[in-house]
């Protein structure tokens, strides 16, 4: 967050993207954070199987936005 922003966002926008983007950051680990435990274990009952390729897309999708 630090070494992007600045690069990013202009000098009069800089605070106000920098918030804004923590401020986001921090909502969808917490949602994610409450919701991983709950999904996980419901794919488990289901079979692991459905478990590991949800994960593989998740990694899958995570890596594409980091290439982009």
């Amino acid at each position: 967050m630090y070494g992007w922003t600045p690069e990013i966002f202009g000098t009069k926008v800089w605070g106000t993207a920098y918030g804004i983007a923590l401020a986001l950051l921090r909502t969808y680990i917490f949602l994610g954070g409450m919701i991983a435990p709950m999904l996980g274990g419901m794919l488990l009952m289901i079979s692991r199987s459905p478990l590991l390729y949800a994960s593989t897309v998740v990694f899958v999708f995570m890596g594409f936005c980091v290439l982009m």
